[in-house]
């Protein structure tokens, strides 16, 4: 009886450990404003910086960003690239940069050991047409460096243009702290690998 209470005991353990939480699995969900579900499905959680961009078994980006003001940093990492809950795990980048659920996309990610600091990014959009350029209109947009969220306001300005192969490249100025500490402005762009 103590084995199987044990054996019971492990597994409750190992459920808590490995997948109790969406972090754990690697799918940010947002806090503040613009909140949502990310609808993304990467399976692994973001890689750190100092791994290079690698081939892997699902479509990896491979992110460069520039923040200047209320915080400065730049680097770059990867991480896997941003699914549609709809499409195969497998799904090429050419197919990526076309795929939306229903007309909308969101092209969340995150990247760590950036400068020391963790880069995550959310945008939505509400009519993706595909490769193309886009602005605030188009997309609800924040950008997160550590615990510090940005968002657009009164003056911001947001540029996102996505290439034929999901080369994406997001520029944006004054986005406003939600602790009320400032503004940051730069850039992000990425390229993808197909899966291996």
């Amino acid at each position: 009886m103590r084995a199987v209470r044990a054996v019971a005991a492990i597994a409750a353990v190992a459920v808590i450990a490995t997948g109790c939480s969406n972090t754990a699995r690697g799918v940010h969900v947002p806090q503040g404003p613009t909140a949502s579900s990310p609808g993304t499905r990467s399976g692994t959680a973001p890689v750190a910086a100092s791994g290079g961009c690698q081939l892997d078994v699902v479509a990896q980006i491979c992110a460069t960003v520039a923040i200047t003001g209320a915080i400065s940093l730049t680097g770059s990492g990867r991480a896997p690239a941003p699914i549609p809950d709809s499409a195969s795990p497998k799904v090429t980048c050419a197919q990526l940069a076309t795929l939306n659920d229903g007309g909308s996309k969101d092209l969340g990610d995150s990247i760590q050991g950036v400068d020391g600091h963790e880069v995550m990014w959310d945008a939505s959009f509400g009519g993706f047409h595909g490769p193309g350029q886009y602005g605030l209109a188009d997309v609800q947009f924040y950008l997160t460096v550590d615990t510090v969220a940005y968002y657009p306001a009164t003056g911001s300005s947001l540029s996102i243009t996505v290439g034929p192969d999901f080369a994406t490249k997001l520029t944006f100025a004054q986005l406003k702290s939600s602790d009320g500490a400032g503004a940051v402005s730069g850039n992000l762009s990425w390229t993808c690998k197909d899966p291996t």
